[in-house]
């Protein structure tokens, strides 16, 4: 099982680092982004007065600024990233759950700052929800090319829409 995975792995790289510079650089965007957000969003979270369904709905815009330009320039290696993140958030939410030191605690600490009632006390879902709500139009949509605008629906309705909305009824 080892050995496969070491090849897939060998593979995804391969596929990153191999003839496309659009790649890298959105990859630089992504992580740009994301240390940009997780620092400023968690010091507000931390320091303000703000519900945190304010807060949680920053991560929504979050999301549009991500996945949108990654679905017009590459919107096949955005289906591998996707895949990849949701893996990510699988391993931080085992890691948090079962407090595997040493980042069980800290994760833990950083996610319960976004928590509100539609959280339960054992599993944090709202951040599968999020990138499953943004993906699947996107993973559905592949191969049908008569429709431009599909993959964009997940981004769109969450993205913006839930945003709005949320925003509007919270205020």
């Amino acid at each position: 099982i080892l050995v496969h995975l070491m090849v897939y792995i060998h593979r995804v790289f391969n596929y990153i680092f191999t003839d496309s510079r659009e790649r890298l650089a959105l990859c630089a965007y992504w992580i740009f982004v994301i240390y940009v957000s997780i620092r400023r969003f968690y010091s507000i979270s931390k320091q303000s007065k703000t519900e945190r369904i304010l807060l949680r709905k920053y991560y929504h815009l979050v999301a549009v600024l991500i996945f949108s330009p990654a679905v017009i320039f590459q919107p096949d290696f955005l289906d591998l990233a996707f895949g990849a993140a949701f893996a990510v958030f699988l391993i931080l939410e085992m890691v948090r759950v079962w407090e595997i030191y040493p980042l069980g605690h800290i994760v833990h600490q950083f996610m319960s700052a976004f928590t509100d009632h539609r959280d339960s006390e054992i599993l944090i879902v709202s951040h599968f929800s999020l990138l499953l709500g943004c993906a699947l139009p996107k993973w559905m949509s592949s191969g049908f090319n008569d429709r431009p605008l599909t993959p964009f629906a997940g981004i769109l309705s969450l993205g913006i829409g839930d945003t709005m909305v949320g925003s509007m009824s919270s205020a």
